[in-house]
């Protein structure tokens, strides 16, 4: 019996060993930090409280900007019927070469080239 509840244990602690771990690490950051702070004559609860205020506010203003990046990435700038199409020529070039100047190299580089010629742009200022 008392072998069984050993076991049990030990797996418990298996499964929760990577949240402990975890918890560990924040509870000695934090404690240094602390330190730190004391050593320079800070209180580190209040900053610890401003801390926590200012991630509140930095965190809605990330969403802010987020929501009005998206907006602007939703509307066109060019217009549609702006512009004209034109022909142009895709060269692809495949192939594949030893990876040392040698013919005998083991390694291989295979490698895939595209490039678009024959093109004609105007500059939009």
């Amino acid at each position: 019996m008392i072998l069984v509840w050993i076991l049990l244990i030990a797996w418990g602690l298996w499964l929760l060993a990577p949240r402990i771990g975890k918890w560990a690490m924040r509870r000695m950051q934090r404690k240094m930090q602390d330190q730190m702070f004391r050593s320079m004559g800070l209180n580190p609860d209040d900053f610890r409280e401003k801390t926590y205020s200012d991630k509140k506010q930095s965190d809605k203003a990330r969403s802010e900007q987020r929501r009005r990046a998206s907006k602007r990435a939703s509307r066109k700038i060019i217009p549609e019927g702006y512009g004209e199409y034109v022909q142009f020529t895709v060269l692809t070039l495949t192939g594949t070469e030893p990876w040392l100047d040698t013919s005998a190299s083991p390694i291989y580089v295979h490698y895939k080239e595209t490039q678009v010629t024959d093109i004609r742009w105007h500059e939009i200022k």
